[in-house]
């Protein structure tokens, strides 16, 4: 930077190198991101970067969101290469902070590769000037209403499951990528802003104030459909204006640099609700969490008619007019703002009250079959509400469990409670009652498939446990539901014995808690002690029930050699002389 400035008389901090840049956008983090991060999705670009270097001086433009991410994109591309391809570009690259030192590099007779700073504004004119002198030049515009016509050149949003694998890679534990991945919502700007290490001093102008109260009722609602008329009338409630206005500040935001919302036709959603929220939650007012919670408990809590038509009818509800008022759009960004509310510890009375509100509503599996969707957000929202509430509903709730599938375009009403269960049981304290709940589903509903057993299974499957809680709380908690659940812990313990063919399947995992970031990794012994235990609960329930021992003796191979010992010693035992002798029989044969 000294020697370049030096060259044409101006000061170092109006110019910058490209590995300087890069240093300093790779450190943003730690662990640092690799250059692979800000090349995720975009095998086209790098190949129309290729080409521009390889040939003669001219403009490249790629269009953004976020000015900054084509200088990422280009900085991550040359930390890429090889030490002499890297050596040999990035000696000529010189990104300009200034127009006055853009326009000395222009005259240079050093053929350069010039790249304004996004916090420099771009003429026209500067751009063909350092073209026309022998430069080549990489530069930005905006995003216009519609697509661009040259998608090669387009810097468009990544694809979450790739740069999930790109931080894996970078060095962030697979349950953080996994969460940073998802929660950018496909922006590599709110990517850095949410692993950053380092405080921004300058915020997006969607952040900056004054907020207009309209984005306040945009962040809570989240996402909506503009077309759907309760939508609008909710965010009018909201945000205390006409929608034209609620309108006008959303169209303000979903384009330009860093845009807070993306609009794909009529449904509206925030980019990245974590890092909105990080950014704009200290501008919602008292009054507006007041309302909020009048229109989640009228959103969330509306009674799903389509549940009244018969099972094999349900799939007709829409063209029967059995809708509900609100969009789903809506429903899935309200419950999601209420459990951003119930983590913050200043908000979490508010969220317990939405929350038990909601559940103590329940008094058949219609209402709560009508939660279903949004079920997982409120057990994150308000986790001790949910069970305390939830473990007196069971004989309400059980019924969603003999609902007959009525289609291929239909879904199951219980999948929500699964996955509420199986998102508290990432949590230690939650594990036990978690667990008693699924228990007692599943004795209610022994013949559903994907049902509750499947899911405890899930949870304690001993080489890849679905929970933070430790081997010995995994333990005791088997122990606990043997005494009270014995019929399915018998069950379930059997699925958890050493088997080849045993498939691990995931389980929900919170979105907005960071229960699942704490789960210990899985060593041989932990697997061991935990099949071990599994074996020895099951001889020990065993006792002198011969269906049981039909069971275990069926399950021999699936014993290790000391559990093995142990059960064959149980056999020989005289106890089992106490059984009928047509019961010995049919253990012997």
């Amino acid at each position: 930077d000294e020697w370049c400035a030096r060259l044409i008389g101006k000061d170092p901090g109006e110019i910058r190198n490209i590995d300087d840049y890069w240093a300093n956008v790779s450190i943003l983090s730690s662990p640092p991101l690799k250059p692979a991060v800000f090349l995720t999705s975009r095998a086209k670009q790098v190949e129309s970067l290729k080409k521009w270097l390889e040939g003669s001086p001219s403009l490249l433009e790629f269009t953004t969101h976020s000015p900054s991410e084509v200088v990422d994109f280009f900085a991550a591309y040359v930390a890429s290469l090889d030490d002499k391809e890297r050596a040999a570009i990035g000696a000529r690259i010189v990104i300009v902070e200034k127009r006055e030192a853009w326009d000395a590099l222009c005259v240079s007779q050093n053929r350069l590769i010039l790249v304004p700073s996004p916090r420099m504004a771009i003429e026209p004119e500067m751009l063909a000037d350092a073209v026309r002198c022998g430069h080549r030049v990489l530069a930005w515009r905006y995003y216009a209403n519609g697509k661009t016509s040259e998608p090669d050149k387009e810097l468009s949003r990544v694809f979450p499951f790739e740069l999930e694998k790109f931080l894996r890679e970078s060095g962030f534990e697979e349950e953080e990528a996994a969460r940073l991945a998802g929660k950018c919502g496909g922006s590599l700007t709110a990517l850095k802003r949410l692993v950053g290490r380092f405080p921004e001093t300058e915020l997006p102008k969607w952040a900056q104030k004054p907020v207009p109260a309209e984005i306040a009722a945009i962040l809570l609602a989240g996402r909506w459909d503009d077309e759907n008329a309760a939508d609008r009338e909710a965010l009018e409630k909201l945000a205390g204006c006409p929608y034209n206005k609620i309108q006008y500040t959303a169209n303000q935001w979903v384009t330009g640099e860093d845009p807070l919302l993306i609009r794909a036709l009529s449904h509206w959603r925030l980019t990245s609700r974590e890092d909105s929220w990080a950014l704009l939650s200290q501008y919602i007012a008292g009054q507006q969490l007041d309302i909020f919670a009048e229109i989640a408990i009228d959103v969330l809590g509306e009674k799903d008619s389509g549940f009244d038509l018969p099972s094999e009818d349900r799939w007709l509800a829409s063209i029967k007019g059995k809708m509900l008022r609100y969009s789903s759009q809506l429903r899935e960004g309200i419950a999601d703002a209420v459990a951003l509310l119930g983590v913050n510890p200043e908000w979490t009375g508010r969220a317990d009250r939405i929350v038990g509100s909601l559940l103590s509503a329940i008094t058949d599996w219609k209402q709560c079959a009508s939660l279903d969707d949004v079920l997982p957000q409120l057990a994150e929202a308000a986790p001790d509400v949910f069970l305390d509430i939830m473990k007196k509903k069971v004989p309400c709730i059980a019924g969603v469990f003999s609902q007959k599938d009525s289609g291929l375009f239909s879904a199951s009403p219980y999948t929500g409670l699964l996955w509420a269960l199986e998102t508290l049981a990432w949590e230690p304290k939650h594990l036990d009652w978690a667990s008693r709940l699924l228990a007692q589903l599943a004795k209610m509903n022994t013949s559903v498939q994907n049902g509750p057993i499947d899911s405890l299974t899930r949870i304690f499957l001993p080489w890849f446990p679905q929970t933070s809680a430790s081997v010995e709380t995994r333990i005791k908690v088997l122990e606990h539901l043997c005494k009270i659940e014995p019929d399915v812990t018998w069950c379930l313990l059997l699925t958890l014995l050493p088997s080849a063919t045993t498939m691990a399947f995931p389980t929900s995992r919170p979105e907005w808690r960071d229960w699942a970031l704490n789960r210990p990794k899985v060593t041989n012994r932990d697997r061991w002690e935990v099949e071990n235990a599994t074996a020895d609960l099951l001889i020990e329930m065993a006792g002198h029930n011969a269906d049981r021992w039909t069971d275990l003796i069926g399950h021999l191979h699936h014993f290790y050699t000391p559990a093995l010992d142990r059960l064959l010693e149980k056999l020989a035992n005289d106890d089992l002389n106490k059984l009928a002798s047509r019961d010995r029989n049919r253990i012997a044969d």
